[in-house]
């Protein structure tokens, strides 16, 4: 069962932190305004696009469907409707300015979600050459993790059907017949007549302008139509095309003794007959933005970022300052609310006891420290320190007979950790030494159970998501036991053996930079085998003892530059 407890929890967490768990994200580089923004929007265009997680839209074109759709880019009414059609996951703007000697490019994430600006990112240099420098090679950092946490696009999901306009005898009632028969079809997104208004096909239907239409609506399948009548009988010739490359992927025709019979046969045959043509069909992918000329050369001119800003330039939350060093120290302090139970299996004279501790008190201090981390952004400043204290306070054990015995718990470990970043996104391994004990003041002669004191090397993996103002955090580590106080005496179970399994998640709010609010849930388990023989002084197969708890509490940290 530990295996397998083990084996689940580390799969689930390499999911969740691979890199290629988030699918390609769709973004356009919007408007900027400001002093030489060329530069400083090809220099965003290009540091997106050296990404493979992010598709870089054309402007042009997230224009041209705002048209159709009566929206424009520099509103957030606006980019929610363009979102909604291209599927992107938003829509980067920015401004530039050059004040007393110092280059500041501000650049602002809109979300797909709401139009409305999530994120606001700063970057500074002496000189404009080395501003885009600085934005080509952080503007991942700085807003890939939003774009890469935001809804996947709506290809993904149902295929987008448009409804052309008909020719013909009563073409507009005939298709509305056939738009009132799509609209039932749940494996579908019908396109509103609306959308339409500015992009409707004129003229003859060629396979270039269908596709072009297609793209402008994000859409996999137009249908044409006309209604013919002869002799009281009416026809529809029926024409579904292919949005990526406009070709007709089928073509239909269905017929009735008037209009009330042709309705009749739209309504009984066209979602069947059609239901091959949407599964094959496919919406263009949207044209993707060309780099625009090259950024401004750079100089050897220093690129630091201003660090005597006045106050009213100063970070405010969800607003970061974007550069290369990582953060150099972390802080957790808190307080937890932790229970035991210590148990033993095949007892087979039931003379052992077993322990249950209900809710006890401990506060506790974990930290992470990254030396190199301070001055630079090389390798070594993902080394660091890593260390812990916890201590259980006003503890007391009860035996039969209501006397209370003092009882003692603490835990303090110390190790290395090395992390890889994401992003805004870590995963980390570590390995540390540490020492778990619990001890109940009670009789030497007739103990209650063995004081354990367990000494351990952990080896841990652990992984953290930010996505703007939240932390989601999860960890996982076996501990190799090499002592375990009085359990593998010679008055307990000499030839005891055993290892330790620890996994914890946590979730937190940033309530400015650099604290956060935090809580979580620890789980941690010590099994043993006691191999008991002849002579012993007493007889059971094994023992587990496990330790839960809820803490909460306040997370410090020193901001890196990609926060």
């Amino acid at each position: 069962m530990t295996r397998a407890l083990l084996s689940t929890l580390l799969a689930a967490l390499l999911v969740l932190l691979a890199p290629g768990a988030w699918a390609q994200a769709r973004v356009v580089v919007g408007d900027f305004d400001g002093d030489d923004t060329d530069s400083i929007r090809a220099a965003a265009i290009a540091g997106l696009k050296a990404r493979s997680e992010v598709r870089v839209i054309a402007r042009d074109h997230a224009s041209k469907i705002g048209g159709s759709l009566g929206a424009s880019l520099s509103n957030a009414a606006g980019v929610r409707k363009v979102s909604s059609a291209v599927g992107l996951a938003g829509v980067l703007e920015g401004s530039v300015n050059e004040a007393k000697g110092t280059w500041t490019a501000t650049l602002r994430l809109r979300s797909a979600k709401d139009g409305e600006v999530s994120e606001t990112h700063k970057f500074r240099a002496s000189d404009v050459g080395s501003l885009a420098e600085k934005v080509e090679s952080s503007v991942w950092k700085a807003v890939g993790p939003a774009l890469a946490s935001a809804p996947k696009p709506k290809a993904a999901g149902k295929k987008r059907v448009v409804v052309l306009t008909f020719t013909g005898t009563q073409s507009g009632i005939v298709r509305g017949h056939v738009v009132g028969t799509l609209k039932k079809q749940k494996s579908i997104a019908l396109v509103a007549d609306k959308e339409l208004a500015n992009v409707e096909l004129s003229g003859e239907l060629s396979p270039d302008a269908i596709s072009g239409t297609a793209g402008a609506l994000d859409a996999a399948v137009l249908v044409s139509g006309a209604v013919t009548v002869e002799k009281g009988r009416y026809t529809l010739a029926l024409v579904a095309h292919n949005g990526a490359d406009g070709e007709a992927l089928t073509e239909l025709s269905f017929s009735g003794k008037g209009a009330a019979g042709l309705r009749a046969a739209i309504v009984k045959e066209l979602g069947g007959k059609l239901a091959g043509a949407f599964d094959r069909a496919s919406a263009p992918e949207p044209p993707e933005e060309e780099t625009p000329r090259a950024a401004s050369s750079t100089s050897d001119a220093d690129t630091e970022v201003d660090e005597e800003e006045d106050q009213s330039d100063s970070p405010t939350p969800g607003e970061g300052e974007t550069g290369g060093r990582p953060s150099p120290l972390e802080v957790i302090v808190g307080a937890r609310a932790i229970s035991r139970d210590y148990r033993y299996s095949d007892d087979l004279f039931g003379s052992l006891r077993s322990y249950q501790l209900g809710v006890a008190p401990a506060a506790f201090i974990a930290l992470r420290w990254y030396p190199v981390a301070h001055a630079s952004d090389g390798p070594l400043s993902h080394v660091g320190l890593v260390g812990g204290y916890e201590q259980g306070f006003a503890l007391k054990s009860q035996v039969e007979g209501g006397e209370e015995l003092s009882t003692t718990m603490r835990q303090w470990y110390a190790g290395l950790r090395y992390r890889v970043p994401f992003g805004r996104h870590e995963f980390g391994v570590e390995g540390s030494y540490g020492r778990h004990t619990f001890r109940i003041e009670d009789d030497p002669a007739a103990p209650l159970i063995p004081d354990v004191q367990y000494r351990f090397i952990r080896l841990g993996l652990d992984g953290r998501v930010r996505v703007a103002q939240v932390l989601i955090g999860a960890q996982l580590g076996y501990r190799v036991l090499t002592d375990s106080g009085q359990l593998e005496s010679a008055a307990w179970f000499p030839r005891a053996s055993g290892g330790g399994l620890d996994a914890g998640f946590m979730a937190g709010y940033e309530l400015t930079r650099g604290i956060a609010l935090v809580a979580g849930f620890d789980f941690r388990r010590y099994f043993f085998s006691l191999d008991p023989q002849p002579g012993d002084p007493w007889v059971a197969g094994g023992a587990v003892d496990e330790y839960l708890s809820g803490w909460g509490g306040f997370a410090f940290r020193i901001p890196g530059d990609a926060d």
